[in-house]
């Protein structure tokens, strides 16, 4: 489980978000994304959407951290 903050530490090499037709939350829920936040929308984390997929009635987007390096940095894998 990821502790507040340690996404911006050690950013993700891919991310998914998914949108469906019902929305699961409330004041005890996990965010999606956590931690301290940023000031301005320069520091964010740059994502490259990949693909965004429709599944029944819910869709999925993938996207890649653009500042990622490593073995799979080229869209090809």
């Amino acid at each position: 489980q990821y502790r507040p903050g340690q996404l911006l530490r050690c950013p993700p090499g891919r991310v998914y978000a998914s949108w469906g037709t019902r929305s699961i939350g409330g004041t005890g829920a996990l965010p999606s994304v956590g931690g301290c936040g940023v000031d301005e929308l320069d520091e964010c984390l740059p994502l490259v959407y990949d693909s965004a997929e429709l599944h029944d009635n819910n869709v999925l987007i993938t996207a890649y951290n653009a500042n990622r390096e490593g073995a799979y940095v080229h869209w090809h894998h």
